[in-house]
């Protein structure tokens, strides 16, 4: 409960800096709206995963995810490292 409180802190905090001053209230405003769709749809598609594939596979699916965002991210960093180090 902690870890999902902290990362929903983090992410309005770094919605709210991305925004530029003329869009802030159109990004934001999205922003809130696909928080809420995913809070609402996340149960009910791990229902639905849990029910029709092994739960084993919604498991393995997650960590796929979580893989792929993590291998992008440490591309991007390095890529940034090395724009950066220049």
């Amino acid at each position: 409960q902690i870890t999902a409180t902290l990362l929903t802190t983090i992410t309005d905090v770094l919605a709210a800096d991305i925004a530029i001053n003329s869009a802030k209230i159109k990004i934001i405003t999205l922003y809130s709206l696909f928080i809420d769709l995913g809070a609402a749809l996340g149960p009910v598609l791990a229902y639905v995963m849990n029910q029709y594939l092994n739960p084993y596979a919604s498991c393995w699916g997650a960590a796929g995810i979580l893989l792929a965002i993590t291998l992008k991210y440490f591309t991007k960093a390095i890529s940034l490292r090395r724009i950066i180090s220049k």
